[in-house]
This record gives structure tokens, C-alpha cells and sequence, in this order.
């Protein structure tokens, strides 16, 4: 996702109904609700914020920045 025109990661939401993962070293902008298992591999980034409702967050040397 490429933010123009002034857009900002604390204006983006990404809903998921299943399970969310991210691979080695990719990067996410942007709010994810996630219901199920979010897991961000190693060295992987997020720009925003991360919520799981029936699972798990699990992480491997990766980063959460907020936005």
C-alpha cells in the first residue's frame, strides 16, 4: 500500500476474519482487526496497530510502530 495525497497509516483499517500473517521482512501499513491468529515473522514491520480478537499475536524479531 502506497499512502499519497497526505493519507496517514493512523487512517487506514484492514478488518480479517481469518488468520493474518506476514512474511519475512514484508511491511504493513495501517490498523489490522484481525479474529483469528496474526503472526509477523521475522523482521517483518507494521506502521500502525495490531488487534486479535480470538487468537493469538505472535511475533519473530519484528516491529510494531505506531503511527
Amino acid at each position: 500500500v502506497l499512502l499519497k495525497n497526505g493519507a496517514q497509516a493512523k487512517n487506514v483499517f484492514w478488518a480479517v476474519t481469518g488468520k493474518v500473517t506476514l512474511d519475512n521482512r514484508s511491511y504493513l501499513t495501517g490498523t489490522i482487526m484481525g479474529q483469528l491468529t496474526f503472526e509477523i515473522k521475522e523482521k517483518a514491520q507494521v506502521t500502525g496497530r495490531v488487534f486479535v480478537k480470538n487468537g493469538k499475536l505472535l511475533m519473530d524479531q519484528s516491529i510494531i510502530t505506531k503511527p
